[in-house]
């Protein structure tokens, strides 16, 4: 009998092999199985993928904006643009109700923790090892991940058999992300996409949790003693064991940030944007990642016989809870209250409220 491990690590699964493809025919909606072979045939380190049920409606922004973003674009001069990647911007109304604004707030107090205690592009990593709404949209570097996101539905835990789904492609240069030292980055400083895989593939290993939970204690312990810019993320380390078979490994995951145009108020941040990056006279805009270029949109029929050309468990692929997760839960639980310094200024202990 094949151990649960080894079923959970899908080295054992069975790959679904289609025909290369080069080309598409006409502009869709393609048959699954069509698409799925030339994002194959066609694939190289510098796209990445999204997958979805169908194009929403307005404009694609993370989920933490969706419900507050103006449905007409605003024209910004590109001087203004953080990232120097959007071409297509909304304005996000802060004073927006949402029917789940108790469920954001939760995630937003979650995610501010994250980022306190290390920084901004590993802490948003972490949010979507633990599947919590990240200020990134989330991608993959692999097609068949996009894929199974497109066809299966979470609310209903089943496959979509009605109805045109969507995979985004974006063209991303691999070297921006694979090179790309995130210890001193911050919210303004980090690339466009953070790629979880990458990072988790860098973490140092250990033989055990205990070993683990010693080096996340002692990477505290030095952010505490030696606050400053560089996070001393290098210390940090998880079991050999564990690392493959956590959430962002299996689905070779990554986040892709939209450009932003920040408003004057983000002047008086305790670490200051880039010169001339926070001039912009009107409220914060957010890039449609949609319409940026190198992004290609490709719609597919939902059939119910799509299931089988994904090579993927959805078990395995969405799990609710893992290893890792269960790891920093309990790293949470414990963590000492202290000071950390962000970009945002300093935090203490009455900003540092846990998720349960």
């Amino acid at each position: 009998m094949m151990q649960a491990a080894q079923v959970e690590s899908c080295a054992f699964d069975v790959e679904t092999e289609l025909p290369p493809v080069a080309e598409l025919n006409g502009n869709g909606p393609h048959k699954l199985r069509d698409l799925l072979a030339y994002l194959r045939t066609t694939h190289n380190p510098d796209y990445v993928y999204r997958g979805q049920n169908s194009i929403w409606p307005g404009p694609l922004v993370p989920s933490l904006h969706r419900g507050t973003i103006a449905a007409e674009p605003t024209a910004v001069p590109p001087a203004l643009r953080l990232r120097e990647k959007g071409t297509v911007f909304h304005a996000v109304n802060t004073t927006m109700a949402r029917t789940d604004e108790n469920d954001l707030q939760r995630r937003a107090k979650f995610n501010s923790q994250l980022f306190q205690i290390f920084g901004y592009p590993f802490g948003s990593i972490l949010a979507q090892q633990c599947g919590v709404s990240s200020e990134g949209l989330d991608v993959s570097h692999y097609p068949d991940v996009a894929a199974l996101f497109a066809i299966f539905k979470f609310s209903t835990h089943s496959f979509m058999t009605q109805g045109t789904g969507v995979i985004y492609r974006i063209h991303v240069p691999a070297d921006e992300y694979l090179n790309y030292d995130i210890r001193p980055a911050n919210f303004f400083s980090c690339p466009t996409v953070l790629s979880a895989y990458v990072t988790f593939h860098q973490l140092k290993r250990v033989a055990s949790w205990q070993d683990a939970m010693a080096a996340f204690h002692e990477y505290g312990f030095q952010m505490t003693f030696n606050p400053g810019p560089m996070r001393p993320l290098q210390l940090l380390a998880l079991p050999t064991s564990e690392i493959p078979t956590c959430r962002v490994m299996q689905q070779q995951a990554a986040l892709l940030l939209p450009d932003l145009v920040l408003p004057q108020s983000y002047n008086q941040t305790e670490i200051k944007p880039p010169p001339g990056k926070a001039e912009w006279d009107g409220p914060l805009l957010i890039e449609d990642l949609s319409k940026r270029d190198g992004v290609e949109t490709f719609e597919f029929a939902h059939d119910v016989t799509n299931q089988y050309c994904v090579p993927k468990s959805p078990d395995v692929m969405f799990a609710k809870d893992d290893g890792v997760t269960r790891f920093l839960k309990v790293y949470f639980a414990t963590n000492p209250r202290t000071l950390f310094f962000t970009e945002f200024g300093v935090f203490g202990e009455e900003d540092l409220e846990l998720v349960q």
